[in-house]
């Protein structure tokens, strides 16, 4: 069996049942998972049609977090969940939710049910159980003594490390990785399919992880079958018949470098609205890495 660590609270199950007949439904459960979250209860939600379902997240948390009583301060919780529903739909809720508290010795166990009323109905009960004692807390001496150790092993690493390691490019990458991307310090190659459109960054979009960009079709732009057959059959190169190609299917790639030149990744771009619209402002992923240069290719 399991030593469990006294003063600490594991939750386990879920509550689910029809979204809240309200038109902000969805909000109204994302703001009570966080407000929950806040107050120290791990859960998550999950939304499908009209249906929800909160999960708890069954690693253990400190006790303190909830309280004295961790077993009422989370019944009070639900039942905030509750009055989000009007009373006729709260009886469509199902709860397997339930909770164990870590004491010395023991696990108080308690199960959370949704009563016929609308409320929360809790059942517990404490059992024997292999437990420890939490952690000691480390005294200012032990923590000064072990800071200047590792401050010791550190500076010699840094040292031996120096030998082998370009820090100067590190540090440049790892600047690079926590500054917000900037869409106008993207350079963006786009010599293959220049003659058939243009391509200029727009904005960063989605908190930095993608890229909005404005592609302009030029007047050599196939709209046709027919002329795209044309020039696949005029085509001499392979070069050129890769390219139509993708002109045919509608999207091309952009591959992301670095300021040294290093591969970072590739996405799809889709063209094929050009046939029908002279432009069009697709959003492509951006790498994890802060990239230098967008190359659109085949």
């Amino acid at each position: 069996m399991n030593t469990r660590t006294e003063g600490t609270v594991i939750l386990d199950g879920l509550i689910e049942g029809p979204l809240p007949d309200e038109p902000d439904a969805g909000r109204l459960l994302h703001d009570w998972v966080r407000s929950a979250s806040d107050t120290g209860i791990p859960l998550n939600l999950e939304t499908e049609g009209g249906s929800f379902s909160i999960l708890a997240d069954n690693r253990p948390f400190a006790a303190r977090e909830l309280g004295p009583d961790p077993a009422a301060a989370l019944a009070e919780s639900i039942n905030g969940l509750l009055e989000l529903f009007p009373p006729e739909q709260r009886r469509q809720l199902f709860s397997t939710l339930r909770s164990i508290e870590v004491v010395e010795g023991a696990e108080v166990q308690t199960v959370y049910s949704i009563g016929s009323d609308g409320r929360v109905n809790t059942h517990s009960r404490t059992i024997e159980a292999d437990t420890e004692p939490p952690t000691a807390p480390l005294s200012r001496n032990e923590i000064v003594r072990r800071c200047l150790i590792g401050l010791g092993v550190a500076a010699l690493i840094l040292i031996v490390s120096a030998l082998f390691v370009d820090y100067r490019a590190l540090t440049r990458r790892l600047i690079d990785s926590v500054l917000p991307v900037d869409a106008e310090r993207i350079e963006i190659d786009n010599t293959v399919f220049e003659q058939y459109f243009t391509v200029k960054a727009d904005a960063v979009v989605s908190g930095g992880s993608s890229l909005r960009i404005v592609i302009e079709r030029t007047e050599r732009f196939p709209v046709s079958n027919e002329e795209l057959d044309r020039m696949h059959r005029a085509a001499d190169t392979v070069h050129e018949k890769l390219m139509i190609e993708a002109l045919a299917r509608g999207y091309v790639r952009a591959e992301y470098f670095d300021a040294e030149g290093k591969h970072l990744g590739r996405v799809e771009i889709r063209i094929a609205g050009l046939r029908k619209n002279e432009s069009a402002k697709p959003t492509i992923s951006l790498p994890s890495t802060r990239p230098k240069r967008m190359a659109v290719t085949y």
